[in-house]
């Protein structure tokens, strides 16, 4: 786990100084790439690709896709007004946002074991 965050951490600091000189659409492109090709692989390593791909629900899987593509773009985007410290600690806020949201939008139980959680991980 923390290989992985530290590649995370370097592709983000890679990405703040592409941003600067490149627009965010090429960056996401490139960044999309790279993260299709790691994914078909694994996809075609446990279930078979074809069968990874195909949805029961194709709407909302485009609906689910684009909504990843508009919080990408503006997490690229942040990287070019702000350190790179405070990008990550509002991306590390997120399941805050989303534990407090479930329960007046999704209307999910939120227990105190799930608020302790998120707390013990964004420490």
């Amino acid at each position: 786990m923390a290989a992985s965050m530290l590649c995370f951490a370097g592709m983000d600091t890679i990405t703040k100084f592409v941003v600067r000189d490149h627009g965010v659409a090429q960056v996401l492109f490139v960044r999309s790439v790279v993260f299709t090709a790691f994914a078909a692989l694994l996809a075609y390593r446990t279930q078979g690709l074809w069968r990874t791909m195909c949805s029961k629900r194709p709407w909302l899987q485009a609906g689910r896709a684009a909504l990843a593509v508009a919080e990408s773009a503006c997490f690229v985007l942040a990287f070019r007004y702000l350190p790179l410290a405070d990008t990550h600690a509002v991306g590390a806020s997120s399941p805050l946002f989303v534990v407090a949201l479930s329960a007046p939008l999704l209307a999910e139980p939120v227990r105190l074991d799930r608020w302790v959680a998120v707390v013990v991980g964004l420490g």
